[in-house]
């Protein structure tokens, strides 16, 4: 999957699922697990819906 590229004041900040992943400690198999794939797909649909806006 494709990070999530944040811009806030003209700092971009990257953020992948297997970051995500670790964070949360839902690793399986060194893969995430479903329920981590879903909620970082989620959050990436909520910023990009968030960007449209503004």
């Amino acid at each position: 999957m494709e990070p999530i590229i944040i811009e806030e004041r003209g700092t971009k900040q990257k953020i992948t699922i297997e970051e995500i992943a670790e964070l949360h400690e839902e690793l399986m198999d060194g893969k995430p697990c479903i329920c981590v794939s879903c909620s970082f797909r989620a959050a990436e649909l909520a910023f990009q819906n968030c960007s449209m806006r503004y």
